[in-house]
């Protein structure tokens, strides 16, 4: 037998007494038919996200159950003859085991064969400014005569 979570809304206006022979009636059902109620939680009147029918509020009703698949299935089948439950979800409740995958190390980068070195920079020449064209000469002074 497996663990489920099954959760339905009962119509906003269903008095409280109502509320409590429905659930009662849910898991006498889930009982009768060789399943196991682990818990019942009454979450309460609640507003609904949207209209289900004439239906603006909602009872939630939250059951953890022990059952078999087709024990499921009569219980939603149940769930849709009562008149009073808008909406309904049953799931397969799932086990918090850590997994099993080993966690792998992360590799070393692969090595080469010929580690390389860096290059050094090129040699550059310097730059040397060119020189300043010569000036011309200066006139010659006249000579005595």
């Amino acid at each position: 037998m497996k663990v489920y979570e099954s959760t339905y809304v009962i119509e906003g206006k269903v008095p409280e007494t109502e509320v409590d022979k429905l659930v009662e009636k849910f898991s006498t059902i889930v009982k009768g038919s060789g399943g196991e109620v682990l818990s019942i939680e009454k979450l309460g009147k609640r507003e609904l996200a949207y209209r289900v029918g004439h239906s603006k509020e909602g009872f939630y009703v939250y059951m953890e159950l022990k059952l078999d698949g087709t024990m499921v299935k009569e219980l939603e089948r149940n769930y849709k003859i009562a008149d009073q439950v808008i909406r309904f979800l049953t799931v397969l409740k799932e086990d918090r085991k850590p997994s099993k995958r080993k966690i792998r190390k992360p590799r070393p980068a692969p090595v080469t064969s010929s580690p390389v070195a860096p290059a050094a920079p090129a040699a550059v020449a310097p730059v040397v400014p060119a020189a300043a064209p010569a000036a011309p000469a200066a006139p010659e002074a006249p000579k005595a005569v």
